[in-house]
């Protein structure tokens, strides 16, 4: 339903013809709607409008009147006395050129003055590449009548119908897919190799390397399918929801663990440390769950706000208390490490680099977002847009990347886990006197 003055919108990144990437299929934008008036009034004398805009960003802002505190689009008789549009009860529009061609626009009109029922469909091509915006409009300013409506719109560009904005996503979770996967073929390798001697730690790592290459290969599949159809397959995205929550649960663990120096610099943790990451970790899990459904189910109808609003502050103050934690018990770690001389504290400084350098991306992406914003920007960075939803891809693989680096199965495993490796004064390494007698023993051996 739109009430009296309202309008209804929709906005989404199409491919010209002649500007896309790939593909040689059709540019097209299309709407099937139903109207109404709902009503049985039959004697109205002035009829209901609806009018229909297909326009491209570069032109939306000059649909409407701003005022320094909303933007109204609809003609009032006291804006026809202000010189500010000419015809009442309609959408303002002046001073745009009708051709599509030309300028990317185009109206529809849809009329009536008794309780009927119609359908309504029309196409228009994109002349021109970028974000384009469907409005609906009831100016009925003066009765201010309802118009109700239902339908579907389709946008498609020549390569499919992923928008054009999520078209570098595709790329970005194929190419991560690979690299996972080939990442995870030389870890196998690795372990069969040296599988007499594992660590349980490795085998932590082995589940967030699958994890990954099948969470990268799920989002993938699903990007083909709604390319291909134009609609999701929500139980594979379902399905992909979880195992995102995992992986990124999965990192936040390991590196729990690995800051806390177990199998590295400590033999075990106290049940009272495993317990309380475990619990914290499992929180994360579901909330993050919560927070990609709603995301999912918000495509298709809308969550209220309050529930909305609630994941996202819980998901701040769960993941703002797992990377701080990590943070300071690294430090702790890395510290112990240094004051013992132990030669596993370089490992930990490159963490706390990592760390650093992920903090600095994520700033200067969020500021990104905000300028980009502020500055109305959003709608001409549609071809490079993708790249702000895609920057944490990159970041969880080259933190898995550096853990499966530090973790890489090798013929020492176990001898080294958890050994406390001493640089004297001299510069030269001294192991505890407990893995000098094993040496020995294996030398005479």
């Amino acid at each position: 339903m739109i009430p009296g003055s309202q309008t209804y919108s929709e906005r989404e990144g199409v491919y010209s013809k002649s500007n896309s990437p790939s593909g040689n299929g059709n540019s097209m934008i299309y709407f099937d709607f139903i109207f109404s008036t709902g009503t049985n009034n039959e004697t109205m004398i002035d009829p209901l409008v609806a009018e229909i805009v297909i326009v491209h960003s570069s032109l939306v802002d000059d649909i409407g009147y701003v005022t320094f505190w909303d933007t109204q689009y609809c003609c009032t008789p006291s804006l026809v006395l202000a010189d500010q549009c000419e015809v009442p009860n309609r959408l303002i529009i002046e001073g745009i050129d009708t051709d599509p061609q030309k300028n990317g626009y185009k109206l529809f009109y849809w009329t009536t003055a008794v309780n009927d029922t119609v359908e309504f469909s029309e196409s228009v091509e994109p002349m021109v590449s970028g974000f384009w915006y469907l409005i609906v409009a009831n100016c009925d300013t003066q009765l201010m009548r309802n118009i109700f409506f239902q339908g579907s719109t389709i946008w498609e560009s020549p390569f499919g119908y992923l928008p054009a904005q999520a078209y570098g996503n595709l790329i970005v979770q194929w190419i991560l897919a690979i690299l996972y996967f080939l990442g995870l073929v030389g870890w196998s390798l690795l372990l069969y190799k040296y599988r007499q001697d594992l660590h349980k730690y490795q085998h932590g790592v082995t589940i967030l390397i699958a994890m990954s290459f099948i969470e990268e290969l799920l989002w993938s599949v699903s990007y083909v399918v709604y390319n291909n159809t134009g609609s999701y397959e929500y139980g594979l995205v379902g399905v992909a929801v979880i195992f995102s929550a995992g992986k990124y649960t999965g990192i936040r663990f390991l590196l729990l663990l690995m800051g806390s120096g177990f199998a590295i610099t400590v033999e075990k943790l106290s049940p009272l440390t495993i317990t309380t990451m475990s619990i914290i970790c499992f929180c994360y899990f579901v909330i993050t769950t919560a927070d990609l459904y709603i995301t999912l189910q918000n495509l298709t109808q809308p969550v209220s706000t309050q529930e909305t609003f609630i994941i996202a502050a819980l998901l701040i103050v769960f993941n703002a208390t797992i990377i701080i934690w990590i943070v300071c018990i690294t430090l702790s770690t890395m510290k112990r490490a240094k004051n013992e001389k132990n030669a596993k504290y370089p490992m930990y400084r490159k963490l706390l680099i990592i760390f650093g350098i992920i903090c600095g991306i994520s700033i200067i992406a969020f500021f990104a977002v905000v300028s980009i914003t502020f500055a109305g920007l959003q709608d001409a960075a549609y071809q490079w847009y993708w790249l702000l939803n895609t920057y944490w891809d990159w970041i969880y693989f080259a933190v898995t990347v550096y853990i499966a680096y530090v973790w890489k199965p090798d013929k020492d495993n176990k001898r080294y886990a958890y050994v406390s490796i001493v640089v004297n004064e001299s510069g030269h390494v001294e192991l505890e006197e407990s893995i000098k007698s094993v040496e020995r023993e294996d030398e005479e051996v």
